[in-house]
């Protein structure tokens, strides 16, 4: 079964631009089962210049809830792509994904 376990939604991710009806669209076009959406938070986002990182969780919850109604040939699961930062994971300890994944976007070099 083909699973994409990485993509973001123009919904929730500032650097997306498929939509979550797009997303789901091109994946029972190309024979992809399960998707987990993994938006992107990054509560502590350094970089001025980039639109914020941060959104509702509550409202990406019950989007998603929605959202899982959309296919019946596509399974949807809820992520989050945390920035690294070990200060913020209390933030969504409430919420239940089925994957978190923990990256550095920026990384200073000496």
């Amino acid at each position: 079964m083909l699973t994409d376990s990485h993509s973001h939604t123009c919904h929730f991710s500032s650097d997306a631009e498929m939509s979550i009806s797009e997303l789901i669209r091109g994946c029972e076009q190309n024979g992809v089962k399960r998707i987990v959406i993994t938006e992107h938070y990054d509560y502590d986002y350094p970089h001025p210049e980039e639109p914020s990182q941060v959104f509702d969780i509550k409202q990406y919850v019950e989007a998603f809830d929605v959202w899982k109604k959309l296919s019946s040939t596509v399974e949807l699961n809820m992520g989050i792509e945390l920035g690294y930062q070990s200060h913020i994971a209390s933030i969504i300890d409430e919420v239940s994904l089925i994957l978190c994944l923990q990256v550095p976007h920026l990384i200073q070099l000496f």
